[in-house]
């Protein structure tokens, strides 16, 4: 009853927006309301089932909607671009051709058709026809912001960076386009210019300060080195967050890295005064305490309350172990075990049990909790793990080939692949990476796995610089593929080039010794 309720009042919004003799409605486009040719009232219902399907995935029962909107509107091309993106997303190709061709033959310049045929010419791998649709998209609807940004990112993917910044600076010129200022910033990231990323955001956030932008312009400000601005938009984007612990967690880290001892102990205790009246967050504020090397405090705040959840009770024990308690936090995991925690609870306790030199008790209950629980990938993870480190290759191997084999665990081939490389069978390791990439051509973690393993071995170094950087065009600030982009520097034999890239990388996450090692590595080297 309310998905109809909705319906018909958004029926009705349809009805009063469209005007009856021309069936025509007003569009919001780049803030400016348009006339535009758009979905009459008889076919406007439904168009918004379709629409509620296809932000579901639903594109079957999307199509079926799309068609019985066409048969009371054959005339609109926006519907026949609706129903040619539904049809490319069920990889009907000729179908969706189809009715691209109704709807270019109903306007030669409609933006939402060119952008469907864009969209089918770039699934098919024919980018020069995407791109040359995109152009006629831009000179015929110059308001459409659409048309520009999927241009620039086109041109960029096809390794022409300099047309996708003219493309961008001339929409940005045109309409002041923010979301034009971002897409450039990218193209600042993709070649690591810090200064000119940070400023087309700070240009976009001038006219909308949009939090996931706020977000980006710290993290930039923090690769760069620049604290005091880092430490200013991680506050401004934790206060516009109301006081998220999502935003908590990197401001946190920006003043650790300030080495602002007292602005740390200030920011947990506002935290700390929002969750001890209350349990949500709870367990979030005392993991960042352990972060911020604080264990005691984190343990003070969870031993006040009276009952501890499963979640709570693990970090607890966290805590003990960083205070050395290590007999009251083996009680604690012990009585996890029984419970929804067992899978956690047995992660660390095994590794208590490694660090005291009990390897076959580590392993004994990792097996154990694993038989009961035997979707809990990261305990098979570790067993394998355990047994690799201690010489035990083939064991572990198996382990981490009976998951990869059962497709439960969608990441066991990845973490197969690193465990052949921890086991010097490289070879075997690519290869099973590269089965990957065959289904998943832009996963970035697989890229540059691919990519740092030939580096360490120092083969096919330029085919390793080509995976690393389609790597980084995905993720540029993502402190694992700007690490592995500087050892390649290094290995390449450009010290200064490396040096720079590492810092980047260390500055994005001082936590991780790999990177700290790549880097006093580099700084070494004449």
């Amino acid at each position: 009853m309310i998905r109809s309720a909705l319906l018909f009042s958004l029926l009705g919004l349809g009805i009063g927006l469209s005007g009856c003799a021309k069936r025509t409605t007003t569009r919001l486009i780049n803030g400016q309301v348009r006339p535009s040719r758009y979905v009459s009232p008889t076919a406007y219902e439904h168009y918004m089932r379709a629409t509620l399907h296809q932000q579901k995935g639903n594109h079957r029962e999307a199509v079926r909607q799309l068609r019985q909107a066409l048969i009371f509107d054959d005339k609109a091309p926006y519907l026949h671009a609706r129903l040619a993106e539904s049809l490319l997303a069920l990889r009907k190709f000729q179908i969706a051709a189809t009715e691209i061709r109704r709807g270019l033959e109903l306007d030669a310049s409609h933006p939402d058709v060119l952008l469907a045929a864009a969209l089918l010419a770039t699934t098919q791998a024919r980018f020069k026809d995407a791109e040359k649709v995109l152009r006629r998209c831009v000179a015929g609807e110059v308001l459409d912001e659409r048309c520009p940004l999927r241009l620039a990112s086109l041109l960029e993917r096809r390794g022409h960076p300099k047309e996708a910044a003219s493309v961008l600076d001339t929409l940005v010129a045109r309409t002041g386009s923010p979301t034009g200022l971002v897409a450039r910033s990218k193209l600042c990231l993709a070649v690591l210019n810090l200064p000119c990323a940070a400023k087309k955001l700070e240009q976009a956030l001038s006219q909308h300060r949009s939090l996931p932008w706020l977000v980006q312009l710290a993290r930039i400000q923090q690769a760069a080195g620049d604290w005091t601005a880092a430490t200013k938009s991680w506050r401004e984007a934790f206060g516009r967050s109301s006081f998220s612990l999502r935003i908590a967690r990197p401001l946190l880290d920006t003043l650790h890295l300030a080495r602002n001892k007292t602005d740390v102990d200030d920011l947990l205790g506002v935290l700390e005064r929002q969750v001890r009246a209350r349990a949500k967050g709870r367990v979030t504020v005392a993991e960042l305490m352990l972060r911020a090397k604080r264990p005691a405090r984190a343990l003070a705040l969870l031993e006040h309350v009276k009952e501890l959840k499963p979640k709570e009770e693990l970090v607890r024990a966290r805590a003990l172990v960083a205070l050395k308690r290590h007999e009251e936090a083996h009680g604690i995991l012990h009585k996890l075990l029984g419970g929804p925690m067992a899978a956690d609870a047995a992660l660390q306790r095994s590794r208590l049990y490694e660090r005291a030199g009990k390897l076959q008790g580590a392993l004994a209950l990792l097996e154990r909790v694993q038989r009961r629980a035997p979707n809990a990938h990261r305990l098979g993870r570790e067993r394998a793990r355990l047994l690799i480190d201690r010489g035990r290759i083939k064991a572990g191997l198996e382990i981490l080939r009976r998951a990869a084999s059962t497709k439960r665990d969608p990441h066991a081939r990845l973490v197969l692949a690193r465990a052949l490389d921890r086991a010097g069978r490289w070879r075997e390791a690519i290869k099973e990476a590269e089965a990957i990439l065959a289904k998943s051509p832009d996963h970035a973690p697989t890229l540059n796995f691919i990519g740092y393993v030939l580096t360490s071995r120092g083969k096919r170094m330029q085919h390793a610089h080509t995976l690393l950087k389609r790597a980084h065009r995905l993720h540029p600030l993502e402190a694992y593929i700007v690490d592995s982009m500087g050892f390649w520097q290094l290995r390449a034999g450009h010290p200064r080039r490396a040096i720079t890239l590492l810092e980047i990388a260390h500055r994005l996450d001082p936590f991780e010794s790999a990177i700290a090692e790549h880097l006093a590595e580099a700084q070494s080297t004449p």
